[in-house]
């Protein structure tokens, strides 16, 4: 844990040439054992992924460039704040299938609802709308010292 620091400040040192950031390559998800990409036909669905009493959509409108493709400033997505006030106090017979049978039948047409986008030929360019938003929502340091190096850089 000493050097959870150190490590942080170095991430946060870097410049945006010293990260590129692109998919996996074909041959290394072909090297993966059979299990990691099974289910490759829905890594870009937009569905609910469910576990008894929960349910979380995935947005993978949000990871675009992770699957190689054009990434643009995702759409607001709500969260159903019921769905997080779920409290399974004294629910041991619930019959969740029947209770989520909403989100049950968004997951069972999954196959129909793929984000796709253009193939990402080359890196984003620094100026590119997603990329100045991504720096105006986003927390962008792991560590204090980061953030503060930046902020002396930028005014410099």
């Amino acid at each position: 844990m000493h050097v959870l620091t150190k490590y942080r400040e170095m991430i946060d040192m870097q410049k945006p040439d010293e990260v590129i950031w692109e998919p996996y390559p074909e041959a290394v998800i072909m090297d993966l054992p059979a299990y990691c990409s099974s289910g490759r036909a829905i890594w870009r669905t937009r569905a609910p992924l469910i576990f008894f009493c929960v349910v979380e959509m995935y947005h993978p409108d949000r990871v675009m460039r992770q699957f190689g493709l054009r990434q643009r400033i995702p759409p607001v997505q709500s969260t159903n704040i019921q769905l997080h006030k779920i409290d399974l106090r004294g629910k041991t017979d619930k019959d969740w299938s029947a209770e989520h049978s909403a989100y049950v039948c968004m997951w069972n047409e999954r196959a129909s609802n793929i984000a796709t986008d253009e193939s990402l030929e080359e890196p984003m360019d620094f100026y590119n709308p997603y990329m100045l938003w991504y720096r105006r929502i986003t927390r962008r340091f792991m560590s204090p010292r980061g953030a503060i190096a930046e902020a002396l850089v930028s005014t410099i």
